[in-house]
């Protein structure tokens, strides 16, 4: 019981924790880029005010306010990707991962290697996307800020009534079979995630050679009510 006891209250301390984190980001996306944006936006509203009052040429000044505004628009629209992206719900969890894989080597530099198996125009359940997706999501965070990789592999696949993910790195790796209580780079995140859909999440890593994650989980929710 002790040791269950353990368990939830470090889970509870990485969501919160992972919560917080969250906020932060999303509160400097929106000072940096949208903040900032729209700052600029507003003096050049009230420059082209000006140059109408005196008559002025103002063609140049409306293509910078447009172009201005175009800015803020792409960097809202990472920002609503990032939260969830509209591929998830639109076209499915092969389709956001495809999505993803693109994005995450033009943002990170990395070669993404992106493979989809099995999947037909039957959907999974939307808890079951949703789960792997941000498994997905994690372990590229992961990958980013510790493993010091220049390539990610990335495999989703169904097999029957199984959904399997693997994400594989070729960076600096860790020893997995003494990580912390299964903490170690937000891994208990991603196997609660495994956990709730009755699935499994297994590591393989050691120093000098990379890691790779394995998330299976059953096809269908096995919790609907959730």
């Amino acid at each position: 019981a002790s040791a269950s006891t353990a368990r939830m209250k470090a889970l509870s301390r990485r969501l919160v924790e992972a919560q917080e984190s969250e906020r932060r980001h999303i509160a400097l996306e929106l000072h940096d880029e949208a903040g900032q944006a729209l700052v600029s936006l507003r003096l050049g509203l009230r420059l082209l005010e000006r140059e109408i009052a005196e008559g002025g040429n103002v063609g140049g000044r409306v293509a910078e306010l447009v172009e201005t505004t175009d800015s803020v628009m792409d960097g809202l629209h990472r920002l609503a990707a990032d939260l969830r992206p509209a591929s998830l719900d639109h076209l499915g969890l092969d389709a956001a991962l495809r999505q993803f894989a693109r994005s995450a080597a033009a943002k990170f530099g990395l070669a993404v290697h992106f493979k989809a198996r099995g999947f037909t125009a039957q959907r999974l359940p939307q808890a079951v996307e949703t789960a792997l997706y941000r498994v997905v999501q994690e372990a590229m965070t992961n990958v980013v800020r510790h493993a010091r990789a220049t390539r990610v592999d990335l495999l989703v696949e169904r097999r029957d009534d199984q959904v399997l993910v693997m994400v594989e790195d070729d960076g600096v790796g860790f020893d997995s079979a003494n990580a912390p209580g299964g903490e170690h780079f937000g891994l208990l995140g991603m196997r609660e995630r495994a956990d709730a859909l009755g699935g499994t999440l297994t590591v393989e890593s050691s120093p000098g050679k990379g890691t790779t994650i394995v998330v299976e989980v059953p096809s269908a929710d096995s919790h609907p009510d959730r």
